[in-house]
């Protein structure tokens, strides 16, 4: 966790400084940029949380008579790592995609798309 720390933070501050050389965005565009990001991990919000109920639903469907938080209770900590593990594979790709698809030649939606597939995957680790 303390490399992925260090790899988010150093990403963060990348951003700004490509949208600026790259594309010649001015401040509040960097900053409407920043809006993927927001995105992004609303979009994470239902990768999380509907494995968990089906989950839960599956524990409850085996023994009814468990109220919803025993049975997440119940649940291994292996069976709740599919979310982050969906996350560990977004990631990656969003560094890559960042990375060679910001350049002049590349329309700025392109790197901005790869923003919130970037904090997808960081709130499916990090949530987990």
């Amino acid at each position: 966790m303390a490399f992925n720390f260090a790899v988010v933070y150093c990403f963060a501050a990348s951003i700004p400084f490509v949208f600026k050389t790259e594309y010649g965005f001015d401040l509040q565009a960097q900053g409407v940029v920043f809006i993927a990001l927001i995105v992004g991990y609303l979009v994470s919000a239902p990768t999380m949380i509907v494995p968990y109920m089906k989950q839960m639903r599956n524990e409850q469907t085996q023994d009814p008579s468990v109220s919803a938080l025993e049975s997440l209770d119940r649940l291994s900590p292996e069976r709740l790592l599919w979310p982050a593990l969906l996350g560990s594979v977004g990631l990656p790709i969003s560094f890559f995609w960042f990375g060679w698809s910001a350049q002049t030649h590349v329309h700025w939606v392109c790197p901005v798309i790869a923003l919130a597939l970037y904090s997808w995957g960081n709130n499916l680790l990090y949530v987990r």
